[in-house]
């Protein structure tokens, strides 16, 4: 996502714009890959407003407008789902079932719930109760409802490589995968416990 924000043709371009967990694909080394690029130059303009993940963000409904900004705010939306282990009406929309994470997850914030948040099946493991919390916090970030107030796509990565060194770190006893990239540790660390309550995460051959 960063080369894609880092590459972009323009400032108000969006770089990707159809960015949820169904698009997310783990390769034979469990790096995470993103598919779905470029669906909106092959689309029509009805059929992408209808389908792609951006146009439901905040700056869409209430300005008709998106930009790099509303992919950061997707990026917020998929974490959400990863730490909640809640499906999201933006991965699986038309189904009763998905919700709303990124006002559930501040409504939860904000009457101080916190706790509730998280899957039950992530927090077991103990140590990683601090690394969760980093990352909600960046994800709240990315989720801001203005799009100004959100980070760059690049500051994003730093955060989210920053935790991800902060748990290998506390982890090097325990583990000697050290040739893994910060951003496949953290995504594996984030996928731990969905693996054993969901569908296995699609590896490419």
């Amino acid at each position: 996502m960063t080369f894609l924000h880092f590459n972009a043709k323009s400032p108000t371009a969006v770089p990707h714009g159809n960015l949820k967990s169904s698009n997310v694909l783990l390769d034979e080394n469990d790096t995470p890959l993103v598919s779905d690029y470029g669906l909106s130059s092959i689309i029509s303009s009805s059929a992408a407003i209808q389908r792609m993940v951006v146009y439901r963000s905040p700056e869409y409904q209430h300005h008709r407008k998106v930009s790099k900004k509303s992919d950061v705010w997707s990026y917020g939306a998929l974490l959400l789902e990863f730490l909640t282990g809640k499906p999201s009406c933006l991965s699986y929309p038309g189904r009763d079932s998905g919700i709303d994470l990124c006002n559930w997850v501040h409504r939860a914030v904000r009457e101080e719930w916190t706790a509730e948040i998280f899957d039950t099946e992530i927090t077991e493991h103990g140590r990683a109760c601090q690394e969760m919390l980093a990352l909600l916090q960046v994800a709240l970030n990315c989720c801001e409802k203005s799009a100004e107030k959100r980070p760059e796509m690049a500051d994003v990565m730093r955060s989210v490589e920053a935790i991800a060194d902060r748990e290998k770190g506390e982890g090097d006893d325990e583990s000697s995968e050290d040739d893994l990239s910060s951003s496949s540790r953290i995504f594996q660390f984030i996928n731990l416990a969905h693996q054993s309550k969901r569908n296995q995460p699609i590896h490419l051959s």
